[in-house]
């Protein structure tokens, strides 16, 4: 167990806090105000499940997990992977400026009335999120948001986003297909189901679905782009663990947002969590500021 936790889980237990009746809120949980190395640690605790969150704004302790934290690392270990593969395809394209007709089908950004937004700073963007539905977890490359129904699940629902170089083209048929092709011939392990554009906050946006079967190579570039390490592999098995999981869902949104080519990618085990991510991406392209 992540020794900074221990402070926080002794916390927890002093106002036995350790089911979802007795959960507290962060007044309780900091009598002095909660500072931001507060935050990220709290963060952290409910992205491995240690912590769990019940209403907007209580929180208990989960004994189990505390436990038995190797089996939750176990069960979140391919989405922590997944976002940093099907990362942002950096490729020269010929493009073009200027708008054509848009009659793509739009992606409807999602009624916000009921959501707890909260702004997301993920280093080079801020967007909003709602935090009654995701967690963000600051420990990997790039931030991942997790879908909070999911996270004891084995099968954790997620998405991130990150944000390129500048990109001075509006999207359109030869550049959605342009990117498919590259990605596809970067990432021979990744199947790309269907694609097409669609429309989201009146601009084109290039969508596609994929399919991630893990392989060797899968694996060896996610330990190169610091995403995982040979530690956390051994901690859940070896490699056979990944190289026997079924192939995982994914889709991606590529966007241009204040000049910078952004992907926002997700990773999802049924329709509903499918629905969920893109309605949380809609809710962030729309709110984007590139920070770079």
């Amino acid at each position: 167990m992540n020794s900074l936790f221990e402070p926080y889980i002794k916390k927890f237990r002093e106002l036995n806090a350790i089911s979802e009746q007795s959960a507290v809120t962060k007044e309780q949980l900091f009598a002095e105000n909660q500072t931001i190395s507060d935050s990220d640690i709290m963060h952290k605790m409910l992205s491995a499940g240690i912590v769990k969150r019940t209403g907007i704004n209580k929180y208990w302790l989960d004994e189990n997990v505390v436990a038995n934290p190797k089996g939750v690392l176990k069960q979140r270990f391919g989405v922590i992977i997944l976002g940093i593969i099907l990362g942002i395809v950096w490729v020269i394209i010929e493009g073009k400026m200027g708008v054509e007709k848009l009659n793509y089908t739009p992606i409807e950004i999602p009624d916000k009335t009921m959501m707890s937004l909260q702004k997301a700073n993920v280093i080079d963007a801020e967007f909003m999120y709602d935090i009654n539905k995701w967690t963000i977890d600051t420990s990997t490359k790039p931030y991942t948001f997790y879908y909070n129904e999911s996270m004891t699940s084995g099968k954790a629902a997620n998405f991130n986003i990150q944000v390129g170089e500048e990109f001075n083209y509006t999207l359109d048929e030869k550049l959605l297909e342009e990117l498919v092709k590259v990605h596809t011939e970067k990432n021979p392990f990744i199947d790309v189901t269907m694609s097409e554009l669609k429309l989201l906050d009146g601009k084109p946006v290039a969508y596609y679905e994929n399919t991630l079967t893990y392989t060797e190579q899968a694996i060896e570039q996610g330990i190169e782009s610091g995403a995982i390490t040979e530690e956390i592999i051994d901690s859940i098995g070896g490699k056979d663990v990944l190289l026997n999981a079924p192939p995982t869902s994914q889709l991606a949104i590529f966007t241009v947002s204040d000049g910078h080519l952004c992907v926002c990618s997700g990773a999802y085990f049924t329709d509903e969590q499918k629905e969920a991510i893109i309605d949380a991406i809609a809710v962030a392209i729309e709110s984007i500021d590139v920070i770079k």
